[in-house]
């Protein structure tokens, strides 16, 4: 997460937040998908337990890699920033990685590659898609999903 945005006790928090809205406020029942881009933004611990003792035993918690196949009726995405360990990734720039896709153009690629993943988290839900997002520091995919309809 970003040094100027959600820490990982401010992410923490905000993933325990929302799952209850979730349970509570908006009356959702059935399967939760908790996804992430990268590990490191997956709950762990005693977030686990809390989650538990909000919605139940029928959630689970993936990477977006990992969720190819999966689905369930609610995904919560939670790491929809901007920056290294956002999402989309943003790579550091790599002169072997540059030469190896310079005929398309690096960033061409990298994005195409991080939006095919966003569309597998997208389309994990079978019902709602709840998305965890850093105000001060959205990621471009939040801008655009915010834009389409108007």
């Amino acid at each position: 997460w970003s040094a100027q945005g959600l820490t990982p006790e401010k992410r923490s928090q905000k993933i325990l937040e929302v799952v209850k809205k979730m349970k509570t406020e908006l009356k959702l029942n059935g399967d939760l998908l908790i996804l992430a881009r990268y590990n490191h933004n997956l709950p762990k611990g005693p977030e686990l337990t809390q989650i538990s003792d909000i919605w139940g035993e029928n959630f689970k918690f993936m990477t977006v890699h990992r969720a190819k196949g999966q689905e369930a009726d609610y995904v919560l995405l939670v790491d929809l920033i901007s920056g290294v360990y956002g999402f989309p990734a943003v790579q550091s720039d790599d002169p072997i990685l540059n030469l190896v896709l310079a005929s398309s153009g690096p960033e061409d690629l990298l994005m195409h590659g991080e939006r095919r993943l966003f569309y597998v988290a997208m389309t994990r839900a079978k019902q709602e898609v709840h998305i965890i997002t850093d105000v001060p520091n959205p990621s471009i995919f939040v801008d655009e999903v915010l834009s389409y309809g108007t």
